[in-house]
């Protein structure tokens, strides 16, 4: 007895040691960045700090959950710092500086640890100047709040290998919001949970089949998240896939709302009937038709009047948008491409060509994109799908532009959204 105490007492000495060192390696990394030299070309920031890891691995590996964690970090700035270099092209819908801000926040989910994630910061982001649509301050507490992940264990996984990573890697808990578990292998695994998972909180949920995973009742149960992991979890090996985000915009529909800021509605409102007025006039766009609105208030602009819309109107076609969102998003991919191909030969009918020929272009690309949208390695394979992230304004410079987001929008189902659109 007398030995196993000893055994026991020497655990417990070596784990405080293993602490201390710990702490005293964190320590050393918070000042690194210092030795970094600040440059304003994004890509040799990415180098220059992959330079730093690699000097100082050993520090790094010795405080991460995981060793896989720094090699993880290491492969995304070196492949991202060389996109930047070679002038890689990415997707639309992120600005280059976007990008950054979105290997940032990737990052920011891998490693848990707070010191490295200055570090990170310092090293890259800091007095560099964004031009993108979003905040780093902001974007960076969104997955705290916003952002979950999911996980299925088919019949093939290897559960020791699973609570193993789970046991390593327990910060992940506040992120991992559920796991499907196949019937066969769900006692089995409750086990392993139960008897090494003692800080465990996630739903665990089952399915029968994998044929049962692909119908719409069992999708319309996991309410799939941000991202669906499969036989896995946050494994993004040789920085081919970021974790998305939904951008932060400056202006909520919130701020929209007239009667909270100086706005003299009377100034605006129509004494006259309508039907009276000699001009040319135009309404609103939505539930389908053309609406007046609510509180009769328009502006006149080049011997023209134009409906100007309040609160009243916003809301009504936000449930506009809401309602007609429930409709398409039922309709395949080859449903919405007849009824574009519609919409382009009215626009052609009308006149509208140069319109017309960019919804036609679209139309062709979807196919395109949608291969695109999928990634292999040695290790996994990711699929990247759009996920409607609620209701927005389409607002661009030009009937070009907005042509092309709306229809990239409308055939990839990717948002619900409404427009304010003179013709």
């Amino acid at each position: 007895m007398c030995e196993q105490l000893q055994a026991i007492s020497k655990y417990y000495n070596n784990l405080q040691y293993d602490e201390s060192k710990k702490e005293e390696a964190l320590a050393k990394i918070s000042t690194l960045s210092k030795t970094i030299k600040i440059k304003d070309d994004i890509s040799e920031r990415f180098f220059e700090t992959v330079f730093v890891i690699e000097k100082n691995l050993s520090l790094f590996q010795s405080v991460c959950e995981h060793v896989d964690v720094v090699t993880t970090i290491i492969e995304y700035l070196n492949s991202f710092g060389a996109k930047f270099m070679f002038g890689s092209e990415f997707e639309e819908e992120y600005m280059g500086d976007d990008v950054i801000l979105l290997v940032m926040l990737t990052l920011w989910n891998i490693c848990g640890q707070h010191q490295i994630q200055l570090f990170l910061e310092d090293a890259i982001v800091k007095n560099y100047t964004l031009n993108g649509t979003i905040q780093y301050q902001q974007l960076k507490f969104t997955p705290v709040i916003d952002q979950s992940n999911q996980m299925i264990l088919l019949e093939d996984a290897d559960l020791y290998a699973v609570i193993n990573y789970l046991r390593v890697k327990e910060s992940i808990f506040s992120y991992l919001y559920e796991i499907w578990v196949q019937e066969c292998r769900k006692q089995k695994f409750l086990w392993l949970v139960e008897e090494y998972l003692k800080n465990f909180s996630s739903h665990i949920c089952v399915f029968r089949s994998t044929k049962e995973l692909l119908t719409a009742c069992s999708h319309s149960k996991m309410q799939i998240k941000e991202v669906l992991f499969i036989n896995t979890h946050m494994d993004f090996c040789g920085g081919i896939a970021l974790l998305p985000y939904g951008k932060i915009f400056g202006k909520t529909l919130y701020t929209l709302s007239y009667e909270r800021q100086n706005f003299d509605i009377d100034n605006y409102k129509i004494k006259s009937e309508i039907s009276e007025l000699k001009i040319p006039i135009y309404d609103l766009f939505y539930y389908g038709e053309w609406q007046r609105p609510v509180k009769n208030t328009y502006w006149i602009y080049n011997e023209t009047l134009w409906a100007h819309a309040t609160s009243d109107d916003i809301k009504r076609c936000i449930d506009s948008a809401e309602k007609g969102f429930k409709i398409w998003s039922t309709k395949s991919i080859a449903s919405r491409k007849q009824v574009l191909s519609k919409f382009a030969f009215v626009l052609q009918s009308k006149g509208n060509f140069l319109l017309a020929d960019r919804v036609l272009k679209w139309i062709k690309y979807v196919d395109q994109t949608f291969m695109i949208l999928r990634f292999q390695s040695r290790r996994l394979e990711i699929t990247k799908t759009r996920k409607p992230r609620g209701v927005i304004i389409l607002k661009e410079k030009d009937e070009t532009v907005l042509f092309d987001r709306l229809t990239q929008i409308l055939i990839s189902d990717t948002i619900r959204c409404y427009k304010f659109i003179v013709k």
